[in-house]
């Protein structure tokens, strides 16, 4: 099935192990919201998927190609990007309207 597929990933902050085997399926044309209490790992799952907090184990496959280290800024042409929070953007944003 082409779309996200975040599997089993493991992702540490230095020593300390923050993301313990998470795995999400996002289906193309899907929507999908990433819920919990503050500290729950939420933003580290969306830094795993797109490189900024690599995981150590497990993988993130996007269109049934698996992303493995390299820059962040490398799959800025496949469709992934990090947006500020609505209201923040900067003109030299790529989710900023011009």
């Amino acid at each position: 099935m082409p779309g996200l597929a975040v599997d089993g990933i493991h992702t540490y902050y230095e020593d300390s192990h923050v993301l313990h085997g998470v795995s999400i399926d996002v289906a193309p044309g899907e929507a999908v919201a990433l819920l919990g209490r503050n500290g729950a790992g939420k933003t580290t799952v969306i830094r795993s998927i797109v490189g900024f907090t690599p995981p150590r184990a497990g993988r993130v496959i996007w269109e049934d190609a698996a992303i493995e280290g390299g820059r962040p800024t490398a799959s800025r042409g496949e469709g992934s990007r990090w947006c500020r929070r609505a209201g923040e953007s900067s003109r030299r944003s790529p989710c900023a309207r011009t």
